[in-house]
Parts: structure tokens; sequence; C-alpha cells
């Protein structure tokens, strides 16, 4: 798996959120829906 363009979120056993990334050019690019996972609220 090309791992380059992707941005992975999970959670770890203990509940925590965690975000691997690829930085290019010091920025991240991240969909609302991915936003919201991210922080754990509803996409509106």
């Amino acid at each position: 798996m090309d791992l380059n363009n992707q941005i992975i979120i999970y959670k770890t056993e203990d509940g925590q959120t965690q975000v691997d990334v690829r930085l290019e050019n010091e920025t991240v690019w991240l969909s609302t829906s991915q936003m919201a996972m991210l922080f754990d609220k509803e996409e509106s």
C-alpha cells in the first residue's frame, strides 16, 4: 500500500485517537469527515 497520500485515523486499544500523516510542504489536508472523526464530533 502506498502511504504517500494517505491520512490514517484510528483509535488505540485504550480509546485514544491517533492520526498518521505524511507532510509535504508543511501542509496537511483533511476533509470535513476526517476532521469530525479526528475530534470525535458530528459532521454538520
